[in-house]
């Protein structure tokens, strides 16, 4: 299915200006974070502030490169599309940009199984501590981290922009305007989509697997377990559930959109709208993500309303939570 609207929610003056909004809202938002993660977070979150961070810092520089840096505005079912952002003032080629884009993109999910995983190395693993787990981690994590730098290699290393692959781009998609096709404004990276989609689709199966791992087996622990006193347990429970409020909500608004983005391109299904809706609403998931964290844990709840309303909420912490997070 083939839809072209000759819309102006189709068009790149649309796509950009929308950026240049959430830009402008996203950029204050998350400084603000930041400064508030690293010097509001208390000594007894401080075993899941490393974490934390990275997690923040990978979805910052995500909206920093989608909304400012490359901007990229895409035919994504077609494999077209073209920069607007400050790396095309610069003449940074396009297939570099698209690379480190779906990498930062990739990235994410990253951060987010770290995120998981922390907690269960902190509750479920005796040897959490010592040096030979540490190492494992770090080997555990750089395996993950080059899986998501060369998982769309094959695909940008061998990028056709030819005349002939927009001939099958144009067959394929008969609804998109010829002058669109051809225009030399817009790079087409590949004709083979389905390859594309089922690397990208793959590699969200290989991450989800893991965080759903680490998510049940915490999950099953702490309901399970009858070594904690029923104080702790409680306390540990809502640490655990915040935790979880905090990158389950970004964590759909990344998901959802990249989800209908590879099962249209790999079903050759095409409606530019829906396309631009599904980018904007991933380049939301910063902004998303910032909010959620601040709002979701009552210490930095508080330094935000003490910041913003001038007013001194004081922050009662029961002596207990001290050792949850470091167990």
């Amino acid at each position: 299915m083939c839809t072209w609207r000759d819309s102006y929610f189709e068009s790149v003056e649309f796509y950009k200006q929308s950026t240049h909004i959430l830009s402008s809202i996203q950029c204050p938002v998350n400084i603000f974070a930041t400064y508030i993660l690293l010097f509001k977070t208390p000594s007894s979150m401080s075993k899941v502030k490393f974490s934390m961070l990275v997690m923040h810092f990978t979805f910052v520089w995500l909206d920093v490169y989608l909304s400012i840096l490359s901007i990229p505005y895409l035919l994504y079912s077609a494999c077209l599309g073209r920069a607007l952002g400050v790396l095309d003032y610069f003449q940074v080629p396009i297939p570099v940009q698209i690379y480190f884009g779906i990498t930062s993109l990739l990235v994410t999910a990253v951060a987010v199984l770290l995120f998981f995983e922390e907690r269960y190395n902190r509750l479920l693993r005796r040897d959490a501590d010592t040096q030979s787990r540490f190492i494992k981690r770090i080997v555990y994590f750089a395996i993950n981290y080059t899986v998501a730098f060369i998982d769309m290699l094959p695909i940008i290393l061998n990028a056709d922009n030819s005349k002939n692959s927009r001939e099958k781009v144009e067959s394929t998609f008969p609804c998109i305007p010829a002058s669109i096709v051809y225009s030399p404004d817009l790079y087409l990276l590949t004709e083979n989509r389905m390859t594309t989609a089922l690397l990208l689709l793959g590699y969200m199966a290989f991450t989800s697997c893991q965080i759903l791992f680490f998510f049940t087996s915490t999950l099953l622990y702490l309901f399970n377990t009858k070594s904690m006193s029923p104080k702790t347990s409680k306390m540990q429970k809502q640490l655990f559930k915040a935790l979880c409020v905090q990158v389950t909500v970004p964590f759909v608004v990344v998901l959802v959109p990249c989800f209908y983005l590879n099962v249209s391109s790999a079903l050759e299904h095409f409606d530019m709208i829906f396309i631009n809706i599904a980018l904007l609403i991933l380049q939301c998931h910063g902004l998303v993500s910032t909010l959620t964290t601040l709002w979701v844990h009552k210490p930095y709840r508080e330094a935000t309303l003490n910041l913003i309303l001038f007013k001194n909420y004081n922050l009662k912490v029961l002596p207990s939570i001290e050792r949850i997070v470091t167990l």
